[in-house]
């Protein structure tokens, strides 16, 4: 299935459903959350109308998973990774937000106060 097919897959998906998310080409790796939200988003790179899945996860998920740039939703608002500090084993000990109009400026964040994480269906399944 091509990427867009992916992305505007029909779902039947509602705010506060159980979820488990696994990276497509980890199918072994699989995450239990909790969708936070489902905004119906129009991207202007595919000049459509897609739905962005929020997901909330555990912390030792987002230990594991979480990178720089990708798009969190953060006391209520939407949000860009910026830096993730971790311990000697993989822990997250700090973690940053950036700014979409001054990425050289970043604010911590307390990871407790994320509320979910962009998840895209082109790179991982959600059932």
């Amino acid at each position: 299935m091509d990427r867009i097919s992916l992305l505007l897959q029909r779902h039947s998906f509602r705010n506060g459903d159980k979820v488990r998310v696994n990276y497509r080409n980890k199918p072994d790796e699989k995450y239990d959350g909790t969708i936070y939200a489902i905004i119906n988003n129009y991207d202007s790179c595919y000049k459509m109308n897609i739905d962005y899945f929020y997901i909330t996860f555990e912390k030792k998920v987002y230990d594991k998973i979480l990178q720089t740039g990708w798009k969190i939703i953060h006391n209520g608002m939407e949000n860009t990774l910026g830096n993730i500090e971790r311990n000697k084993v993989g822990e997250i000990t700090k973690i940053y937000i950036q700014y979409d109009y001054l990425r050289s400026y970043e604010t911590e964040i307390k990871i407790e106060n994320i509320h979910g994480i962009l998840i895209w269906r082109d790179g991982y399944n959600i059932e």
